[in-house]
């Protein structure tokens, strides 16, 4: 009876202990580790690069210089990280954060991300002229003088 007991208790630690030990308190201070992980793999001054670099393909050739010089050297990218690091680790919990670390280290995270460059720069005068003509065929109404 005792040596069963003592099989039992053996079996359920070797198979329980590894899924305590994978299963980490999703607490502020992970949350933020994790996010330091993430964005050590992908990393935000050069994903600002690169989509800069396809932006201005899209940008009249005599305007590229004036544009590289204010992406390159006017965006304060320790106040963007700041914000996308807080951001991060207030809405996605721990276990999202480590599947999207899982994602991003995977063959296929890293191919689809060296592309969404391109989404990116495909992607954004669509939605900047949406944003002008809407804005443009709906301006904000004018103060009643009382």
């Amino acid at each position: 009876m005792f040596s069963k007991f003592m099989a039992v208790s053996v079996l359920l630690t070797v198979l329980l202990v590894p899924i305590a030990s994978t299963a980490a308190e999703d607490t502020p201070e992970a949350r933020r580790e994790a996010v330091e992980k993430y964005l050590a793999i992908m990393p935000l001054p050069e994903m600002l690069r690169e989509m800069t670099e396809e932006i201005a393909k899209q940008i009249p050739e005599e305007q590229r210089p004036h544009f590289f010089d204010v992406m390159n050297n006017k965006i304060d990218i320790p106040k963007i990280e700041a914000a996308a690091k807080e951001s991060l680790a207030r809405h996605l919990t721990l276990a999202e954060l480590n599947h999207l670390i899982a994602y991003m280290e995977a063959p296929e995270g890293k191919s689809a991300m060296k592309k969404m460059k391109y989404y990116m720069a495909d992607v954004m005068p669509t939605m900047q002229g949406e944003i002008r003509r809407v804005l443009a065929e709906n301006p904000p109404p004018k103060p009643t003088e009382n």
